[in-house]
């Protein structure tokens, strides 16, 4: 019996070229997921817009106009705020808030007229009504009021009480109470009990016919 030597040699290096190669195989890796589709963060949301109401809105330009017109020249020409008052058949008259100090304020009072804004003042003055102290306006009255404190009990200083005529105020009543260290009489009505220093209802005295 012939002996194939050749083809024993060729199965024995198939079965070594096996052998190594299950000797190297490494355990399979299942492929890795396709990467995820790139999504874009949602925007953040603006933030949220001040809400300007039609007051506001009107204020600033009425403070523009003040400054443009040199309203609170004697404070440094910046109107701090402004108040509004309707009038029935005439223009309405407007409040400046120049400045506020310890116990009081300054304002001027001035006319918003369709040509632009005018001084509201004091009759046969040209500059409008200038107030120191805390003054009280009544439109239906058209009455204004303020009492100029000398300190900040209140308890002296000067009281005023002006009409507004058309485009001018007029006076109606000036009180003055000097500042003393005496307590105040019992029941004193500040400032209804201030000395009257000139009244619209004065009588104007006679005069003698030479």
């Amino acid at each position: 019996m012939a002996f194939n030597i050749k083809g024993v040699l060729g199965s024995m290096i198939s079965l070594y070229v096996w052998l190594a190669a299950c000797g190297n195989t490494q355990p399979t890796t299942p492929p890795a997921p396709p990467p995820a589709p790139l999504v874009e963060p949602a925007p953040a949301p603006p933030p949220p817009t001040p809400i300007a109401t039609v007051q506001d809105t009107e204020e600033d330009m009425l403070r523009a106009a003040l400054n443009s017109v040199g309203a609170c020249q004697e404070d440094g020409g910046n109107t701090e705020s402004v108040q509004t008052f309707s009038i029935e058949n005439a223009d309405p008259l407007v409040e400046a808030h120049c400045a506020f100090y310890a116990y009081q304020g300054t304002y001027e009072y001035w006319r918003a007229t369709p040509s632009g804004m005018k001084p509201a003042t004091i009759e046969g003055e040209t500059v409008p009504l200038y107030v120191v102290g805390m003054p009280s306006f009544d439109p239906l009255a058209r009455s204004l009021t303020w009492l100029n404190k000398a300190r900040g009990a209140g308890d002296c200083g000067e009281w005023f009480h002006y009409q507004l005529e058309g485009d001018h105020f007029v006076l109606e009543t000036h009180r003055r109470r000097e500042c003393s260290d005496e307590p105040l009489p019992e029941g004193f009505v500040i400032p209804d009990d201030f000395p009257v220093v000139s009244s619209r209802n004065d009588t104007p005295e006679a005069t003698e016919v030479p």
